[in-house]
């Protein structure tokens, strides 16, 4: 399955731009399953206090018909993310997403790391979003499902992606079996690494008890720069490895083609038709690349993840126990996740082997690109900080020698 991101300043012009999309993939031969609406941070902020701030430029629904059109437009699933569940608005951005049609709604990493200045209402804000988990558990048997991208929440702040995949547990646990709903994670983001985004899809259903489809596999946007030149050849490069990973294991993940324009501006319609129509020739080589993969070391390497996850999830539940908190109570839980923060989570709780020069005192079963980047920087200093070392050595040699 395919799918994309949309939403601009108006419904005006977002309803355009999905018709636009859709009828000209169809002319073209091509398809759209699944569009994603890119809403305005202040539809994360309940109505009365909307006119203490200013919005940033995204898609905002004004009123009720205009909630309601969004399935209506084109036969395109409709998807809501951003400023929905986890924000300070959650219960009523539910309602209105399910009256729409919506089946699946986030964004649940986001009430750990999207802040709302201005407003302290953390006491509601985590009420409100257990009790729209809650809702949404409700219509879990019609086929409703909390979205939850794991790099918008504290995900994008692990070391270690078996403490990645750990937390994706922990948020299973707060929203499964506390809350009675169900979880279609999402990653990819911060996946620079082409084959990581295949051990990692295929841990993470290993993960998932009640075998939910995943939402979609975002593109990596990471390798996205100012370049429209080297932009070009990024979504080939993620895009063949989850579309392989798809073909083995049919996991439900939509997959996502990011726009090439995507740092440098917001895309145009044609700019979102443009990256979609290029996908379906990465989509039809795939499975030329799928029968090449080591599919076994693909297995192996996604057991070592989840063990570690499952030694990460068992570590932080029993430390929240230790510390008195109500391990059976959703609100409880996610407050103190919260508070305690990404970083002491795995410096404490980590379930890579302790050492003392590590980052973070541990050294991580597998990197996530972030820190292979990092580690990658760090050897090239080393190296090029050695070999002027030697050169110096050298030319005080050359000095002692000539005195």
């Amino acid at each position: 399955m395919k799918h994309g991101v949309i939403g601009w300043n108006s419904w005006q012009a977002t309803a355009e731009g999905i018709r636009t999309v859709y009828e000209t993939l169809e002319k073209e031969g091509s398809h759209i399953d699944r569009l994603g609406m890119i809403c305005d941070w202040i539809m994360g902020v309940p109505e009365e206090y909307r006119n203490r701030f200013q919005a940033s430029g995204s898609l905002i629904f004004n009123n009720p018909d205009e909630w309601k059109q969004i399935g209506q437009i084109a036969p395109i699933n409709p998807h809501l993310g951003d400023h929905m569940i986890g924000s300070l608005n959650s219960v009523e951005n539910v309602k209105n997403g399910l009256g729409a049609g919506a089946t699946s709604i986030g964004n649940l990493a986001q009430y750990f790391t999207y802040e709302y200045p201005g407003l302290d209402m953390e006491s509601y804000r985590t009420e409100d979003y257990i009790k729209a988990m809650a809702v949404m558990g409700e219509f879990k048997d019609r086929g409703v499902c909390m979205h939850c991208n794991l790099d918008d929440g504290y995900g994008a702040q692990f070391h270690d992606v078996a403490n990645l995949l750990g937390w994706a547990k922990l948020e299973r646990y707060m929203a499964e079996e506390l809350a009675g709903g169900r979880v279609a994670h999402c990653y990819g983001n911060l996946f620079s690494d082409p084959m990581l985004r295949i051990v990692f899809n295929r841990g993470i259903s290993k993960i998932d008890k009640y075998q939910t489809p995943g939402t979609f596999v975002n593109g990596n946007t990471i390798d996205y720069g100012m370049s429209m030149a080297k932009n070009y050849s990024v979504m080939p490069t993620y895009a063949l490895a989850d579309i392989a990973c798809q073909l083995k294991y049919p996991t439900g993940y939509a997959i996502n083609a990011i726009p090439y324009s995507e740092a440098l501006r917001i895309p145009s319609a044609e700019e979102i038709i443009e990256c979609q129509l290029s996908m379906d020739m990465v989509i039809e080589k795939a499975p030329y690349y799928a029968e090449y993969i080591d599919w076994d070391r693909i297995e192996e390497e996604a057991d070592q993840l989840v063990a570690g996850a499952n030694v990460f999830f068992e570590r932080v539940i029993n430390g929240l126990d230790d510390l008195g908190v109500d391990i059976e109570h959703a609100g409880e839980v996610a407050a103190v996740l919260k508070a305690i923060g990404p970083e002491q989570l795995e410096t404490n709780f980590g379930a890579g082997e302790a050492r003392e020069n590590a980052m973070r005192g541990r050294v991580p079963i597998r990197g996530t690109s972030i820190v292979q980047t990092i580690t990658a920087i760090k050897d090239d200093v080393l190296s090029k900080m050695s070999a002027e070392n030697l050169t110096a050595l050298k030319g005080i040699n050359v000095v002692v020698g000539g005195f």
